[in-house]
């Protein structure tokens, strides 16, 4: 298990060391300057990791390949154009051959590093670009074009260097760097979500701040509250009139709500008034025939 374990990482370490970028860049080269034609890039170099200072030794990156990609965005005619790369240390400098283009596009290619023009006068032992990667544009007769022709500058590029060690074969990079593209969000989380669950008109706006009715507030016995029509009862106006009883003097005024009632006559509506009137004229009547 061990063992296994020790080649996984044997594995591991030997798929990561088969090629690193060296340099990611974009640019625009403008033809300006003492040396119109060339691009000097020095370390730290943009986009790429720090680069071995041995290319020998662990790994042999000195017998391996350089990937080049291209990328020019803009280019102001179809002039041809031959874009060579040199690697440069203090002792010396060695240049792959150029590769030529017309137009704005993506071009990509590789050279073989031994094939290079003056291999051997890089140390190879140390690092290869110690000092700085030369970009160098030509003509079509791969001659430095050293005058700001406008037919040949300004143009924005980009380029990408990855150096392969011996026997390998390029990966290019993930284009989402492995991250997912909405990492892991839902697509609307920044936006409110509709409450599928109410039965309002899906056309009109639900206001969730406005006050509901109070279905829990006391009745207030002084207001009237307007009687909605009984489906099962007959219309108001189609009843037959209540005639009132009849009375013979008036009190307060009726109690709301309260039907009105003579004061100190029953509930049946008769009087006694004229019955008592009989009695007191006989009472007098007959105290007056009583002798003296």
């Amino acid at each position: 298990m061990r063992a296994l374990s020790l080649g996984l990482v044997v594995l591991a370490a030997s798929a990561q060391a088969s090629q690193f970028v060296i340099l990611d860049i974009t640019y625009n080269h403008s033809g300006q300057g003492s040396e119109p034609s060339h691009k000097h890039v020095q370390p730290p170099y943009p986009g790429g990791v720090a680069p071995p200072s041995n290319w020998l030794s662990p790994v042999d990156y000195a017998h391996g390949k350089a990937h080049f990609r291209l990328e020019v965005m803009t280019k102001p005619s179809n002039v041809v154009v031959n874009y060579e790369t040199c690697f440069v240390q203090p002792t010396g400098y060695g240049c792959m051959g150029a590769y030529g283009f017309t137009k704005v596009g993506v071009y990509e290619w590789e050279k073989s590093l031994p094939n290079m023009w003056q291999y051997t006068a890089i140390d190879w032992a140390k690092n290869a670009v110690q000092n700085e990667i030369a970009m160098v544009v030509k003509d079509a007769n791969y001659n430095k074009i050293e005058t700001n022709d406008p037919s040949l500058y300004p143009m924005q590029l980009r380029y990408t260097i990855t150096i392969l060690s011996p026997g390998s074969t390029y990966v290019p990079p993930a284009a989402d760097a492995g991250v997912k593209p909405d990492a892991g969000l839902p697509v609307d989380a920044g936006q409110p979500t509709p409450d599928a669950g109410h039965a309002h008109d899906a056309g009109s706006t639900f206001d969730a701040g406005a006050p509901l009715p109070d279905a829990g507030a006391p009745f207030d016995a002084g207001v009237v509250a307007p009687v909605e029509d009984d489906a099962g009862s007959m219309p108001i106006e189609q009843q037959p009139p209540v005639t009132p009883p009849p009375t013979m003097t008036t009190g307060p005024g009726p109690d709301a709500g309260v039907p009105a009632a003579p004061m100190d006559e029953p509930a049946g509506g008769c009087s006694t008034a004229g019955a008592a009137s009989a009695l007191w004229l006989a009472a007098v009547w007959l105290r007056r025939r009583r002798p003296r």
